[in-house]
């Protein structure tokens, strides 16, 4: 009798020692199987084929490896870096299916345990105690933008340094490579620059509207308060301030203005790129 297939992929992926690499690759086929009701030759093959290699009894990971690996895992998740943790994770499953590494999984794993040896921890240490006020409002900064942007999209940007912070605000400290990381990031340098950067136009000056700002994708981009500004219709308006606060865009020219139209009462925000100086 024909065996059921959806039973071996129940048991393959509920087994811990699956590397990330092949529960990739089952998680395909059940993708495949679940659309067509049946596997290929070949297929069917590849499946039976990581069954029969976790059939094998659970080998035990030499004590001194087992130590070393979980180390290495925890300064990664410290440093929020995931892929590190996937690769030590895959390299875990293959000793307990008893197979060393390649030669390619031992270069990559010699570099990891240089970059998270007891000597980079204890500069991480270091890196940690020193971590003054000012990197910490900026680190405070950055997720407070993240926060407003993941809202309005429907993501997850930085979602685990996100929470990590959130949960302790005065405590949490980046690792200093994660740190320079983030604050090169363009976005980031923008977001930085945006809030350097002084006013253009002054309270109680007039702008009129750019062409980039009339048109309706813009238009449904943007978040602001006040009346919708639309094209042939309001084609100048009076700047109340620039607010203190967090652009929506971290791009070139996206400051925000308050700026009050021609005939409304209430104020409304747009960015700096989408104004210029009006022809009066």
């Amino acid at each position: 009798m024909a065996r059921r297939i959806q039973p071996i992929f129940d048991k393959i992926l509920a087994d811990t020692r699956l590397s990330t690499r092949d529960r990739d690759f089952v998680t395909s086929l059940q993708a495949y199987y679940k659309r067509k009701k049946m596997l290929t030759q070949g297929r069917r093959r590849a499946l039976l084929t990581i069954e029969e290699r976790l059939n094998k009894p659970v080998q035990a990971i030499d004590p001194a490896m087992d130590i070393l690996t979980g180390k290495l895992s925890h300064r990664a998740d410290l440093d929020n870096n995931t892929w590190a943790m996937g690769f030590i994770g895959d390299i875990r499953a293959r000793l307990h299916g008893g197979r060393e590494m390649t030669p390619g999984q031992k270069v990559v794993f010699d570099k990891l345990v240089e970059q998270y040896s007891d000597e980079a921890a204890a500069e991480a240490q270091s890196w940690a105690k020193n971590f003054g006020a000012d990197k910490r409002a900026k680190l405070a900064t950055i997720v407070e933008y993240y926060k407003a942007l993941n809202k309005r999209i429907g993501e997850q940007y930085y979602g685990k340094m996100i929470d990590d912070f959130d949960a302790d605000p005065e405590g949490y400290t980046p690792t200093e490579s994660y740190w320079n990381k983030l604050t090169s990031k363009d976005k980031i340098v923008t977001l930085f620059a945006i809030l350097a950067s002084g006013t253009k136009y002054a309270p109680g000056s007039f702008v009129s509207f750019r062409t980039s700002w009339m048109s309706g994708y813009n238009q449904r981009r943007a978040v602001h308060s006040g009346p919708h500004l639309k094209s042939g219709g309001h084609n100048c308006a009076l700047v109340i301030e620039a607010p203190d606060c967090l652009p929506i865009n971290a791009v070139k020219g996206g400051k925000l203005y308050s700026i009050l139209l021609f005939g409304e009462a209430v104020p409304t925000l747009i960015e700096e790129r989408h104004i210029k100086k009006a022809k009066m």
